[in-house]
């Protein structure tokens, strides 16, 4: 059964995901923060406005992390659990690192939080919510800065979500799309571990032809995180992943009709 993370006995609500990652980093001060090449521009610009130091690390085909990690006392890794497809994954990191990951679980609502170390989570990339961050932490600011509230109106769509509604259509329309495009997926997917993804990536060569294709068809064909082209050559794998990854959508307004659409105009 699904359930939603607000409700979480450590969960704080702020306005943002970003303001999630904020409170962590006012709240800890690390010496540094170890960050993916491949992640939202908004996790680099949130450490560096703050003024903490920060290493960025490659991941693998997987997903994973490539780089051997060991940081320091004091030095905090941050992982982001990618679209929901590394829950399994996530807890390893979990197990493995304790209190010095940071989980991003902005494209992963469904995602359990860390039983230690600090995750956080972006209720309105999944939902029809203007604000919301939610962070399940123990750590607890110590200045008198408070940090922006989630509205008092999100709050209130957010009591009124069918989580296991929802839960079960992203479950199944992944799943019907990954039955049908695994074989030419690129991208090696676990689908046995995804709860409830935000999308389905699908990686091919020459993606941009198919991606026009959709697009042509009100088919949202979206790419993630376009600042990777400014910061990293074509040699890296992060770059190859952002240009030739589309994200087609599984949301719960789309049935298995839409993703028969979807899948027909792929094939």
């Amino acid at each position: 059964m699904a359930s939603s993370v607000i409700s979480h006995p450590n969960a704080l609500l702020l306005n943002s995901g970003r303001n999630c990652l904020a409170y962590i980093v006012r709240a800890s001060r690390p010496s540094r923060i170890y960050i993916p090449k491949y992640t939202c521009a908004a996790i680099r610009e949130t450490v560096q406005r703050l003024g903490v130091d920060y290493q960025l690390y490659s991941i693998n085909d997987r997903l994973e992390i490539q780089d051997d990690l060991s940081p320091a006392r004091g030095e905090l890794l941050l992982y982001t659990n990618y679209f929901g497809l590394k829950d399994v994954y996530s807890q390893s990191l979990g197990r493995l690192y304790g209190e010095r990951l940071i989980l991003d679980c902005a494209t992963a609502y469904f995602c359990q939080p860390l039983a230690e170390g600090h995750t956080f989570y972006s209720p309105r990339k999944f939902f029809k919510l203007t604000d919301g961050g939610i962070l399940v932490t123990n750590l607890r600011l110590g200045d008198d800065r408070p940090m922006p509230q989630m509205s008092e109106q999100t709050r209130h769509l957010m009591a009124g979500i069918d989580y296991d509604a929802a839960q079960k259509r992203r479950h199944d329309n992944f799943a019907y799309l990954h039955a049908r495009l695994r074989d030419t997926n690129l991208l090696p997917i676990d689908a046995g571990h995804v709860t409830a993804p935000m999308a389905y990536p699908y990686l091919i060569a020459r993606s941009h032809r198919l991606r026009r294709r959709l697009l042509e068809h009100a088919v949202p064909a979206r790419r993630y995180w376009d600042s990777i082209f400014e910061r990293f050559g074509r040699s890296e794998f992060e770059y190859y992943l952002t240009d030739n990854t589309i994200y087609l959508p599984v949301n719960q307004a789309l049935d298995e009709s839409d993703m028969q659409h979807i899948v027909g105009l792929i094939s």
